[in-house]
């Protein structure tokens, strides 16, 4: 995961995916939830 500002990247299944936080920035190593999609990212949140 790399910090999320609020767009970034997580590791999903060992892979890396575009991602962006709805609660603003997060930084790496913040554990989040996928709560959704939204054109090509994920969207998370804090978990």
């Amino acid at each position: 995961m790399t910090d999320l500002k609020p767009g970034g990247f997580i590791i999903v299944d060992g892979k890396q995916q575009p991602a962006i936080s709805k609660e603003g920035y997060l930084s790496k190593g913040t554990k989040v939830k996928v709560i959704g999609g939204e054109e090509s990212n994920l969207i998370v949140r804090k978990e």
